[in-house]
């Protein structure tokens, strides 16, 4: 007959893998073959099958001796074999445990395999969005920055100002001198502040009350019009600085309706703080009176210089032929002369100052 012994406590098992002794879970019993005579009794058994004489004799030792002996037999064949320690008897060896989680291992794998997979597609995808995204909000940026910062987008804020019904928008705008770059509009009293003129502009020692007395004589002579007092004027003055250096633009605009038809004009640009010439632009739609024009104010202008009649009038022919294939320009002492001459007849010209 096979036993289940418990390798704790010696003692004989009735359940697969738990001792009732010792209230421990084993793994592995010892399994011991106990050979004995179900019809043996113990002391005072009248019918025992081996006699009277074997009847009146206590068995018990010879059956426990035997179970001993067993249990030594079993001890020696142990001893033989490689050892395993007690908690490996009694709750199996780690080969074991291995072997269950081999299995669950590789019944996994190629699911781990295809997730991890899935997962590393997933980033790179991330990746790349977050590159492409990158890229657009660098080139949307740069175009931001530029709108911001370009003198285009103070215009727009103005031209908003002025719908809402709010004064001095360009003050405003420009009052933040902390800045780079800003401009500020001047108001009368401070135009009073430049008793020297503005530095801005290129300034002639003719001042625009001397130049408008002239043209209105000279009017009179080629149109024969009296324009005295039919003149508007506007002024446009500011300072603008740029990396600490500021630079101040005083400049008061005269206009002369010479004709009477609008069509021929003159228009005198001086300092608004001195009233020196600065420019003097002219438009008209004869070739003969623009130059008789242009001459007059050359000699106004530069009238320090040693001018003879030969020399003026080969440089205004000169300028006026060159105008001639569209556009023309030249240089007379301390001044420039630019002029264009359009299909329609007209001749434009503008006489500007380069000594600052």
């Amino acid at each position: 007959m096979k036993v289940k012994i418990c390798p704790l406590c010696d003692s004989e098992m009735k359940k697969a893998h738990y001792c009732d002794t010792c209230h421990s879970f084993i793994w592995r019993p010892e399994i011991l073959d106990v050979h004995y005579n179900a019809q043996q009794r113990g002391m005072g058994e009248e019918d025992c099958a081996y006699g009277v004489s074997h009847d009146q004799k206590d068995h018990r030792n010879d059956i426990y001796g035997r179970f001993s002996d067993a249990l030594k037999k079993e001890d020696k064949k142990q001893k033989n074999r490689k050892k395993a320690t007690s908690h490996e008897e009694v709750y199996g060896s780690s080969i074991q445990k291995k072997a269950g989680r081999s299995y669950r291992t590789d019944r996994s794998g190629t699911d781990m395999e295809a997730k991890r997979r899935k997962a590393g597609g997933c980033l790179g995808k991330v990746v790349l969005a977050i590159i492409i995204l990158n890229a657009l909000l660098g080139v949307a940026g740069s175009h931001l920055i530029h709108y911001f910062t370009n003198g285009d987008f103070q215009y727009v804020i103005e031209d908003l100002m002025d719908e809402l019904g709010v004064d001095d928008a360009d003050e405003i705008i420009g009052s933040d001198t902390s800045s780079e770059e800003y401009y500020r509009e001047l108001s009368e009293q401070e135009v009073s502040a430049y008793p020297d003129g503005c530095n801005g502009y290129g300034h002639f020692d003719v001042t625009d009350e001397d130049m408008g007395a002239l043209i209105e004589a000279w009017t009179r002579t080629e149109y024969g019009r009296d324009i005295s007092g039919d003149d508007s004027s506007s002024e446009d003055n500011y300072i603008y600085t740029y990396d600490g250096e500021t630079t101040s633009y005083l400049q008061k605009t005269t206009y002369y309706n010479v004709d009477g038809e609008y069509n021929d004009y003159v228009i005198i640009y001086s300092d608004s703080a001195t009233g020196k010439i600065h420019s003097v632009t002219a438009s008209m739609e004869d070739t003969e009176r623009i130059k008789s024009f242009l001459k007059m104010v050359v000699q106004k202008l530069d009238s320090k210089a040693d001018w003879s009649g030969k020399e003026l009038e080969r440089q205004c022919d000169n300028f006026l032929k060159q105008m001639d294939s569209g556009d023309g320009s030249v240089d007379i002492d301390n001044m420039v002369i630019n002029g264009s001459k359009y299909s329609d007849g007209e001749i434009w010209l503008s006489i500007d100052c380069t000594d600052f």
